[in-house]
């Protein structure tokens, strides 16, 4: 029982850290940043806390949990490719930390 429990835990987190990918990859195509990166499935997804180095898209969320999306930059662009933010819960963007 313990080690259903565990799949289909891993299960789902895989399913949220695939629609988090999504949400942020069409947040990137809307704000036209989407060049330097190399495409939506070449993204790390990891767990973070936002603090300070985000630019949030609702300041009620500095502090929180988040999923945090980063993409893998296209070789030799000149832009870095903003680090996405989004609700665990909701899978909502809600913010990025820009690049230099």
């Amino acid at each position: 029982m313990t080690i259903l429990t565990l799949v289909l835990v891993s299960c789902s987190n895989n399913d949220s850290y695939d629609l988090a990918r999504e949400r942020a990859w069409n947040y990137l195509v809307d704000q036209n940043w989407e060049e330097s990166a190399i495409g939506e499935k070449k993204a790390d997804v990891t767990k973070t806390f936002v603090n300070e180095n985000y630019e949030l898209l609702d300041e009620s969320f500095r502090g929180e949990e988040v999923i945090q999306v980063t993409f893998q930059d296209q070789e030799n662009s000149l832009t870095g490719t903003p680090t996405i933010i989004v609700d665990p819960a909701t899978n909502a963007v809600l913010g990025y930390m820009p690049t230099e």
